[in-house]
């Protein structure tokens, strides 16, 4: 049996754990890493994680496939483990929380319209520092619950703004000035 250790890390609500897959022989998603997350980590403690979207629910239902990921929420509590490997130690290089400690308690970002756009979830799964998680283009949308990792893969969630349209055509920009 070979085992699957993939780390999750969701900027922004300081969410950063290592996951071991003790079967190999199943593909392990990242909805399934979700999943264990979310098992192991009840939000209703401290360090817990809660992704709205699709995933199994409590019911044992699962809801339409392609259900995109809308809201990550995140019990933290001490502080942030930067290299995800349960030491509350900074890096060598130094914080990257600008050294400020965060207060304690349920950390949460959610998908929304905004002016001109709007924000939304995007995932990377770094592999052997390369990210391989890039849409081919004749496949379309790669859905997070395809998404197969493999051993040492780093998944990372960012909210990320999103222009929907133009501000206005390069004549109407250029008059702005």
């Amino acid at each position: 049996m070979a085992e699957i250790n993939v780390r999750l890390r969701v900027v922004g609500v300081y969410f950063n754990q290592r996951f071991i897959f003790d079967d190999g022989a199943k593909s392990v998603t990242i909805e399934t890493l979700h999943n264990e997350a979310m098992l192991k980590c009840p939000i209703n403690k401290p360090g817990g994680i809660f992704f709205t979207g699709s995933f199994e629910q409590p019911d044992g239902s699962t809801p339409i496939m392609g259900n995109p990921i809308r809201t990550i929420s995140h019990n933290y509590s001490g502080k942030y483990d930067f290299n995800g490997n349960g030491s509350l130690e900074d890096p060598v290089d130094g914080s990257t929380l600008s050294g400020r400690n965060r207060t304690e308690g349920i950390y949460e970002l959610s998908e929304q319209i905004i002016e001109n756009g709007l924000l939304a979830w995007q995932y990377y799964v770094n592999r052997g520092g390369k990210i391989v998680s890039r849409t081919p283009k004749e496949r379309g949308f790669n859905p997070y619950q395809d998404f197969i990792l493999k051993d040492q893969d780093l998944v990372t969630w960012r909210l990320v703004s999103i222009a929907t349209k133009p501000l206005g055509s390069n004549r109407e920009l250029r008059l702005r000035k």
